[in-house]
């Protein structure tokens, strides 16, 4: 059912000891009896700036009385929650789905807005075989690193060949280039040194949007 469905919407905000709105959460309550209270909390938004406030509105998530059960929609992939229970085998995902989608349109741009794992240098021959003339085809190099990056168009030969849907996977962090090279269908290294190379390098900082159903 609909999560929206269910009962009067709540909120609660998290404010950060300097005085910042780091965080809120939306959630409906669906009271329900049997032997006890085995009611269950709709958690239809969760949305933090720090880890701190995350932690802080989860807790505050878990401790509303006569809930049995928790329902939570659209959080990250790699959300931590697991690694703050007492019990991590009791947080099951149900459903796994996209929530974002990205069509790259200027590789350059998008590449450098970006802040990456560790420094390192990569050149991209990009396929787009839509738009073959476009902003996102085209050979890039990057240049980035924790503390920011520098995309620029290069003739340089290609450390690695991926094409433009698997970009958008890459920039938002949902894929890994490591498993892309796996059955070389849609990223292809150039040489195996060159692989490892970019995989250690491309790992952004920000993690996945894809959305998880708990």
């Amino acid at each position: 059912p609909d999560p929206d469905d269910k009962g009067t919407r709540f909120y609660c905000v998290y404010e950060s000891p300097g005085g910042g709105l780091d965080g809120y959460a939306a959630y409906r309550f669906e009271a329900r009896w049997g032997n006890g209270p085995e009611g269950t909390l709709h958690v239809t938004d969760l949305v933090s700036v720090t880890p701190e406030a995350r932690a802080v509105l989860w807790r505050y998530l878990l401790d509303v009385d006569l809930v049995e059960t928790i329902n939570a929609w659209v959080v990250p992939v790699d959300e931590p929650l697991r690694w703050l229970l007492r019990e991590p085998r009791r947080m099951e995902v149900t459903r796994l789905g996209e929530s974002l989608w990205v069509r790259v349109l200027d590789a350059p741009a998008a590449l450098s807005a970006r802040t990456y794992a560790t420094p390192g240098r990569v050149v991209f021959e990009i396929i787009d075989e839509f738009r073959p003339d476009g902003g996102a085809a085209g050979r890039v190099a990057l240049d980035g690193g924790p503390d920011g990056a520098e995309a620029r168009r290069t003739s340089d030969e290609p450390d690695l060949v991926v094409e433009v849907a698997e970009l958008g996977g890459i920039l938002l962090g949902g894929v890994r280039l490591s498993a892309l090279a796996v059955d070389s269908l849609t990223l292809t290294p150039t040489t195996v040194d060159a692989g490892t190379s970019a995989t250690a390098t491309v790992q952004l900082t920000a993690a996945a949007g894809a959305g998880e159903l708990l």
